[in-house]
């Protein structure tokens, strides 16, 4: 059976962490528009949906049978997990939905002076 370590979990939790951190950051601040970008984030999101909630499903086994040790990795780990999920559901359930754009599109017209 395939070990994985208490440090190996937090490192994955960090990952995570940072990448719907910057999920959010690019949401609700930068607004990157690039195709490159939406397509990596398009493939990217739901894999690690379902890994945040099987590292969380994990990570809380080996806590219960590591007896709540507070100390260690694996606290930090369970801890880390579950506020990126609480800061998930809270930003999608009390987010506005967007019905317009705002985008800022320009027009040119040019007159025949001739």
């Amino acid at each position: 059976m395939l070990q994985i370590s208490d440090r190996i979990l937090f490192y994955a939790s960090c990952g995570l962490a940072a990448y719907f951190g910057f999920l959010l950051l690019d949401a609700f601040l930068l607004h990157i528009d690039f195709v490159l970008v939406g397509v990596f984030r398009e493939l990217l999101t739901i894999p690690a949906v379902v890994l945040l909630l099987f590292l969380l499903v994990l990570t809380t086994i080996r806590w219960f049978n590591a007896k709540f040790k507070v100390n260690g990795y694996l606290f930090l780990s369970l801890s880390l997990l579950m506020i990126t999920c609480a800061t998930i559901v809270l930003v999608t359930v009390l987010e506005k939905p967007r019905t317009t754009s705002t985008r800022v599109e320009t027009t040119v017209r040019y007159s025949d002076e001739s």
